[in-house]
């Protein structure tokens, strides 16, 4: 579990044609519910956050995503995206709101798989780290 700090969470994601992903921190120090921190979906290759479109990705590359939120007593509500995708400028996202105002702790990640049909993606490079500046 994380508590305090800034935890930075970094992966390459390769999506297939097809291919829905939900992705998020979320918080189960307060089961049997959670409180869900950062958030965001993809969904025929449309980067979303909130319901808010953000960008679209393509398939068959290998994009780079990273997330940072603060957590504990200097938490804020608010999470950080980037992307990066070959051949174009770096996508960033900043001050985008947490799924609840009550995410706290760092207890899960996920990666979901929600399509209703057969798809595939693909995860490497799996890293968390946390900064206590």
């Amino acid at each position: 579990d994380y508590r305090s700090g800034r935890p930075h969470n970094s992966f390459d994601l390769r999506l297939e044609p097809g291919a829905e992903v939900d992705f998020a921190w979320r918080d189960y120090a307060s089961q049997p519910s959670y409180r869900a921190g950062p958030h965001f979906t993809v969904h025929d290759g449309q980067l979303e956050v909130d319901g808010k479109k953000l960008a679209r990705l393509p398939f068959g590359q290998w994009l780079h995503f990273a997330v940072s939120a603060d957590l504990g007593p200097g938490r804020t509500g608010r999470w950080t995206l980037q992307v990066n995708v070959p051949g174009r400028t770096g996508l960033a996202w900043t001050n985008l709101p947490v799924g609840s105002t009550q995410f706290k702790t760092l207890t899960w990640i996920a990666f979901d798989s929600v399509a209703d049909k057969r798809a595939v993606f693909f995860l490497d490079n799996f890293k968390l780290d946390v900064s206590h500046e």
